[in-house]
């Protein structure tokens, strides 16, 4: 028996879309790692995010090595 695909296939247009959304998104990693600000600040927001996931979660985050 075949199994069935869980994962709806995209249409051409769905994949154009897709590829523009990823180019835009690597655009932008490239912007932010480019500037010392802006890469600091999304550091800071991603400890405080991870701070409250542990509250909710229970578990403690992996420290950082070095």
């Amino acid at each position: 028996m075949a199994k069935a695909n869980p994962v709806p296939r995209m249409s051409a247009m769905d994949r154009q879309w897709q590829a523009e959304s990823d180019l835009r998104t690597l655009k932008q990693a490239q912007e932010i790692q480019a500037s010392r600000a802006r890469r600091s600040a999304a550091a800071s927001e991603a400890k405080k995010q991870m701070s409250a996931l542990q509250k909710i979660g229970g578990k403690p985050a992996p420290k950082k090595k070095g």
